[in-house]
């Protein structure tokens, strides 16, 4: 199996105290979803909706070929 270091991440674990004296990782993204240090799903919501908005966005330009099936 080949491996894609740059697909890639890791999470690192901390109490509270440790949180608080590094602020280095703010998201990770992890099999697709997007998780912010506090656990909160906040940005892979605002990522999908990014993405949905483009996708509503480029059917717009085709839906004059689509027939009515």
């Amino acid at each position: 199996m080949a491996q894609s270091p740059d697909k890639s991440e890791a999470i690192l674990l901390r109490t509270r105290q440790q949180l608080l004296q590094s602020r280095q990782i703010n998201h990770i993204k992890i099999i697709g979803i997007i998780l912010d240090k506090n656990l909160s799903m906040y940005d892979h919501v605002n990522a999908v909706c990014k993405s949905v908005r483009y996708h509503i966005r480029a059917l717009r330009h085709i839906r004059s070929s689509m027939s009515d099936v």
